[in-house]
């Protein structure tokens, strides 16, 4: 699987408070699951269109980074560790030593979800 070439166009949409007053662990959370979501996309999903937004509200700052590229299969992901591909797995043990809750929405055709909720006082 290829992901996106040189000259391929991707257009980005970031929505992102000026401000997002949050502990330090919680921003370098924040950056590194949008940091693997976007080297993910750019390796395999080949979208047109990418969406990353952060919200914050009470009790919570959420992350969401979307695209219409191509897809997988999700269950995939329970037997491709061995194979060398362990992004998603990280990610997954981090969110959950910070207290957050990361879920994934996928299908082969259908691009991409990725949602982070983090817990913030």
């Amino acid at each position: 699987m290829t992901g996106l070439r040189p000259g391929d166009a991707v257009y980005l949409t970031l929505q992102v408070p000026d401000e997002v007053d949050v502990p330090p662990a919680t921003t370098a959370l924040l950056f590194r699951v949008a940091q693997e979501a976007l080297i993910n996309i750019g390796k395999h999903a080949a979208p047109r269109n990418v969406l990353l937004r952060v919200t914050r509200s009470a009790g919570r700052v959420t992350l969401e980074v979307s695209d219409d590229g191509r897809g997988f299969d999700p269950t995939v992901l329970t037997s491709t560790a061995a194979t060398g591909h362990f992004g998603l797995h990280v990610l997954t043990d981090l969110a959950s030593a910070a207290g957050a809750t990361l879920d994934l929405a996928a299908a082969p055709g259908a691009g991409t979800a990725l949602r982070l909720e983090v817990p913030v006082p």
